[in-house]
């Protein structure tokens, strides 16, 4: 299952560090990371998920690093279920 998770941050060097080891912590595979700065405090984070785990335990775990001030979760895709068409292009 891939799941799109984007957060805003503190501008701080170690934000992106935290997010990366909580989300390896738990179990998770970051398969596509976006990086974009909002303004001078601030940046816009991207995660592409993969996991068979249920993505709430990880968004719960996200929502208590001291850096993330907003989070939101979009869709959600099982690779095993999409076109054989989209399965190549994720899979790559």
């Amino acid at each position: 299952m891939h799941t799109i998770v984007t957060l805003l941050v503190d501008h701080h060097p170690i934000a992106i560090e935290r997010i990366l080891q909580v989300t390896r912590y738990r179990g998770f595979t970051v398969t596509g990371l976006k990086l974009s700065r909002e303004d001078t405090c601030q940046q816009n984070v991207t995660l592409e998920i993969a996991s068979d785990r249920n993505i709430e335990l990880l968004i719960n775990q996200l929502a208590k690093v001291y850096h993330v001030m907003e989070l939101k979760v979009g869709a959600s895709l099982d690779i095993n279920q999409a076109e054989p068409a989209m399965q190549q292009a994720i899979a790559h």
